[in-house]
């Protein structure tokens, strides 16, 4: 057994849970601008960052892991996967070969609104 092979999940979290309630304990995105203000966060950025690779097979979000990544830090990406499932598609609808969308491009090109702090689907 290779011990470079990742370890594949599907996410299946329930919508119910999936929800984010206001103060929760989520992964939380490095990306400030200025004086304390948030700027946007790429959902897929975060997730990358912990460790996750984030692909878009049959129509589903799957997150990959290597094997030293902690099962707590495995729920908490599964639970922010879900609560940002449609921008995550949007992200990673490519052509083969290409790298995925970033939210600026997003934004940019008006696929996705930024209105009052949140990421708003036209």
């Amino acid at each position: 057994m290779n011990l470079a092979l990742l370890h594949v999940e599907r996410l299946a979290v329930p919508r119910m849970k999936a929800r984010m309630e206001p103060g929760a304990d989520v992964l939380t995105s490095k990306v400030a601008y200025g004086s304390g203000r948030k700027g946007l966060t790429d959902p897929l950025a975060v997730l990358r960052s912990k460790g996750a690779e984030v692909a878009l097979e049959d129509g589903c979000i799957r997150l990959r892991f290597e094997r030293s990544v902690r099962l707590d830090i495995r729920k908490r990406c599964y639970a922010y996967a879900a609560h940002f499932e449609a921008l995550l598609k949007l992200q990673l609808d490519v052509p083969p070969g290409e790298r995925p969308r970033t939210v600026q491009q997003l934004v940019g090109v008006g696929r996705v609104l930024w209105r009052a702090g949140r990421f708003v689907l036209p």
